[in-house]
């Protein structure tokens, strides 16, 4: 079972199935699922909204409407404003594409997929970078949810995961990032294993990820969607740093003391006393409960503004 990053090296995830049973997708649906140009055309057949990617910068605006993003990307790390900046040189690994940018809330759903149809577990709302997280701009820096979905919009992810799941024989968990304008949910991103935001539905509504996971990848089963709880609230935020530092001990025992919380950790990715951390590096990740969003996010800031002043940052 492999996690983020992985499944930009489909060749790797086939040498490791050899070896033992593969518990997600396959070499050959990652190929597929993971080109912005094939899911592009998937969902525009099954006349499903998103972004049309563009394999060149010729005759794009140079105003920020389009972004620049690697094809081997994870965790929003390497996306630009295209603004008519000299790309990335190709080759060598190094591949990009460009894509409309949609005005709107950044999101994400989370589905389990088996035999050609998908199971919407949840949706989250992404944190993206900022002041307050010392993310860049387009950096993943956590998730809040569940959010609560109108049918119209659950019946926009659902078809959105049984389109993937149909035409690219994606099995066990998968994510969907998106972009929310009001009216129309946009997929901007497909990432076929388990996700970020999973722990947070998990946390928040009580399904056990990994056994639905198991299930699907085993035995072609997919469990029933669970009605998330109305006053409950799970968020997570990663700390970057904003500039280079050292672990002190005193935020390494404050920290571990809070990751060893049961059965739910207020703190996770715990870094070593005396490890070196550069700018813009994840420093730690923390969680936060509240009855709503709001009152999560709240929360979430107070704890990365504790761990500041531990690491003499604030």
């Amino acid at each position: 079972m492999y996690t983020g990053g992985i499944e930009n090296y489909p060749e790797l995830v086939d040498r490791l199935a050899k070896n033992g049973t593969l518990w997600g997708n396959s070499a050959s649906a990652l190929k597929g699922v993971r080109d912005p140009f094939q899911w592009a055309r998937a969902f525009a057949e099954a006349a499903i909204a998103c972004p049309w990617p563009q394999a060149r910068a010729e005759g794009l605006p140079h105003d920020g409407s389009w972004l620049i993003k690697p094809l081997r990307g994870s965790g929003g790390a390497g996306i630009r404003s295209w603004r008519g900046q000299s790309p990335p040189a190709r080759g060598k690994g190094v591949e990009y594409y460009f894509q409309p940018r949609i005005v709107g809330t950044p999101c994400s759903a989370v589905f389990v997929g088996a035999a050609g149809r998908a199971v919407l577990l949840g949706a989250t709302r992404q944190l993206m970078g900022g002041a307050w997280s010392g993310a860049s701009e387009f950096a993943y820096a956590g998730s809040i949810g569940p959010l609560k979905l109108s049918r119209q919009k659950e019946e926009q992810w659902q078809r959105i995961g049984n389109c993937l799941a149909r035409r690219f024989a994606l099995v066990g968990l998968f994510g969907v990032d998106a972009i929310d304008d009001g009216s129309t949910v946009w997929p901007v991103e497909v990432n076929p294993r388990y996700t970020a935001s999973v722990e947070v539905l998990e946390r928040a509504i009580g399904f056990q990820a990994v056994q639905l996971h198991a299930e699907a990848c085993c035995r072609g089963t997919l469990a029933e969607p669970q009605a998330p709880s109305s006053d409950h609230c799970v968020g997570k935020a990663i700390l970057y740093a904003p500039t280079d530092l050292v672990v002190s001990a005193r935020f390494f025992f404050w920290a571990r003391q809070r990751a060893e919380a049961w059965p739910w950790p207020d703190l996770a990715d715990v870094p070593d006393v005396g490890a070196v951390i550069r700018r813009g590096q994840p420093v730690a990740t923390f969680f936060a409960e509240a009855s709503d969003e709001s009152a999560t996010q709240h929360a979430l800031r107070a704890r990365l503004d504790q761990a500041r002043r531990l690491l003499n940052l604030a």
